[in-house]
């Protein structure tokens, strides 16, 4: 097996926007701390946009109501395990995170797989498990916390109110949104839906409460 840091392999890096927005001021110094562990640390801009788009055409092209957005992993394990028959308003479309990391596979790991290899930073122990499951070769999902403790980082990390994508994310000129976080907020809304007592195009939900920003890979 290739050593991912041997001088004839390219470590790519990707740490994604919460744990950016929880270091702070300190983040050009983490970044440039990472940098001299041998990665290359790498930006995803376009992931956003191309998820918020696929669930727009998924709300055009689907009468069912209402959509379920999926992009945390919790979310469809509450609904597959305890709501089964909402299964077929899950939104066919991964969350930010996984979208950031299969382009960034793409782009520098697919075209040169001998000498490349990714490594991307989650906020929560169900990202990680869930980039696993791509089974794309060279690709390994870690939280943030299992990263610093593999290269002795000190926790750079600070509580933050508001994740840098919070509830919310989701707007549409013509469909309605309903954002709710936090496990028992989200399951009494999936009691409204298997009732059909709510009135919403789409579900926005997030296991955490208010975000990201509070998921088990960036918490103390």
């Amino acid at each position: 097996m290739t050593d991912p840091h041997s001088p004839a392999t390219v470590s790519n890096l990707f740490i994604n926007p919460v744990v950016a927005a929880m270091a702070g001021d300190e983040y050009p110094a983490l970044r440039m701390q990472v940098s001299t562990l041998g990665y290359r640390v790498l930006d995803c801009s376009t992931a956003a946009g191309s998820v918020h788009a696929a669930h727009e055409a998924a709300l055009r092209e689907t009468p069912v109501r209402p959509l379920i957005d999926q992009r945390c992993p919790l979310i469809r394990r509450i609904v597959l395990q305890d709501y089964p028959a909402l299964a077929g308003q899950l939104v066919f479309t991964p969350s930010i995170l996984l979208t950031c990391a299969c382009k960034l596979h793409e782009q520098y790991v697919s075209s040169e797989p001998a000498t490349n290899c990714l490594t991307v930073i989650t906020p929560c122990q169900a990202l990680s498990d869930a980039g696993d499951e791509l089974g794309l070769p060279r690709l390994t999902f870690l939280t943030w916390n299992q990263f610093a403790r593999q290269h002795g980082l000190s926790n750079r990390l600070k509580p933050i109110d508001q994740s840098p994508i919070p509830p919310g994310f989701f707007q549409f000129h013509d469909f309605t949104v309903l954002e709710t976080s936090g496990e028992s907020a989200v399951r009494k809304a999936l009691d409204d839906v298997a009732t059909q007592r709510c009135p919403a195009d789409l579900l926005e939900f997030l296991y955490c409460e208010r975000g990201c920003h509070n998921g088990d890979g960036v918490a103390e």
